[in-house]
């Protein structure tokens, strides 16, 4: 296979709306539109030119002075290298590319069925060696790598905690060769499974699942991989001439910032406590993106790291988040469960049909606080405050024509048209304002 030479297209300027970034030192680059590379440089970061793409792009990568990314055209999928002002473009012999990242001497390439070393003209593909029961639908696996190491991760089996075993695979790339290095277990990598599975009496999937890897947590620096597995630790020397993975004692875990990126959300931290960042309606923050694992934010033509101020909203998180704090707040969470099951009506305000805001009223009213009668209405009440900062267990959350309660850990009870009473989350649902009638 051949490269092409492209020219670099000119400058182009509009508001930034990333779908795909990648983050090199002092240097990042953001995809906008689905076809507009914007490269930012310096320290701040600020924007310094525009690249066109030929087609949609799928993956970005920068490393030093090069930008790789891949476009999707009627050949297949393409890779561009962009090295000051030339493109040099290679078809890779797949259907689609999900990730690209710096591998080795070249560039790695890896969709839902594996990856591709690509290096000046030539493309090896990279396979992990699966068990006979292995699904082959899982979709992409989780790829890192480092120095001249790559790392495949899979999901395989459940385990008795029921949390996915990931076999993981390493490959050596020194001297221009793929040199299989192989396989383990390990349940380091956090994976979600965002479909239906079935299990084997041996704990393996029995029927395809739909999954994503949200927290590896692995470290790789030095020719070692470490893998955090809770408390324990799994090292890798891949440099061992008897390749093999080593149990650790628990210590040392890598250092967390304070504001990161976890499950598609902005994460804090304050202390022991963990915090989802929203804007003020419950929507994502606006201009901010994953460089890195870090969040940055867009002003004007500057890229800055981001750290969460007055315009946003916090989400406390975790399990204790759930408990009621006060004893009305107890009396409320009882008499809601109560209510649990009762089917939606428009209107109603008992236990054979209730809308929204009778329900709410109607669980309030048990601890002896009385609240209007409609959403609109409670939006707007002198008798609860307007909140702007943190949720709280028994706040209010009143998009327009509808009401819930909160109750910890991004969770809500609420009447909805579709479902009636019941459990709801506030995730991918903006649009709210936050109203507090319980007294700390």
């Amino acid at each position: 296979m051949k490269w092409t030479a492209i020219p670099l297209l000119g400058l182009l300027a509009s508001a930034v709306q990333a779908q795909l970034s990648d983050l090199d030192s002092n240097r990042a680059v953001l995809v906008r539109d689905k076809s507009t590379l914007d490269l930012y440089e310096g320290a701040p970061l600020r924007r310094v030119r525009s690249i066109k793409s030929d087609g949609p792009v799928s993956a970005v990568a920068l490393r030093g002075e090069t930008i790789a990314y891949v476009s999707t055209g009627p050949e297949g999928p393409r890779l561009n290298l962009c090295e000051g002002e030339q493109i040099s473009s290679m078809v890779i012999p797949t259907s689609s590319v999900s990730s690209i990242r710096r591998a080795g001497t070249g560039w790695l390439a890896s969709n839902k069925w594996g990856a591709w070393w690509v290096r000046g003209n030539s493309i090896t593909p990279i396979r992990q060696a699966l068990p006979p029961s292995w699904q082959a639908d899982f979709g992409s696996p989780y790829v890192a790598t480092a120095e001249n190491f790559v790392l495949l991760a899979r999901p395989y089996a459940v385990g008795l905690d029921s949390k996915p075993i990931c076999q993981v695979s390493a490959f050596d790339l020194t001297d221009d060769q793929v040199r299989p290095l192989g396989s383990f277990m390990t349940k380091a990598p956090e994976i979600q499974i965002t479909g239906g599975y079935s299990l084997d009496d041996r704990g393996r999937f029995g029927r395809t699942p739909s999954w994503k890897m949200v927290n590896p947590r692995f470290d790789l620096s030095g020719g070692k991989a470490t893998f955090f597995e809770g408390d324990d630790r799994v090292l890798v020397d891949f440099r061992a001439q008897n390749w093999s993975p080593t149990r650790l004692e628990a210590k040392d875990a890598p250092g967390e910032s304070k504001v990161k990126w976890q499950s598609g959300r902005l994460i804090t931290k304050d202390g022991s406590r963990e915090f989802a960042i929203l804007d003020k309606t419950g929507g994502p923050v606006t201009g901010v993106f994953d460089l890195g694992g870090q969040p940055y934010r867009t002003k004007d033509d500057l890229l800055l790291p981001f750290q969460p101020g007055e315009d946003v909203l916090r989400v406390p998180l975790g399990v204790e988040t759930q408990q009621p704090p006060t004893d009305r707040a107890r009396a409320i969470w009882e008499e809601a469960q109560a209510w649990f099951g009762t089917p939606y009506l428009w209107g109603g305000t008992s236990r054979s049909g209730v809308d929204c805001s009778g329900f709410v009223m109607s669980i309030y009213k048990k601890a002896g606080i009385n609240l209007p009668r409609t959403s609109a209405e409670m939006g707007e009440s002198r008798r609860g405050r307007r909140v702007t900062d943190e949720l709280r267990w028994g706040d209010l959350l009143v998009w327009k024509g509808h009401v819930a309660m909160y109750i910890g850990d991004g969770r809500t009870v609420e009447s909805r048209s579709s479902s009636g009473v019941g459990i709801s989350s506030i995730w991918n649902r903006p649009g709210f304002k936050v109203m507090r009638f319980l007294s700390d």
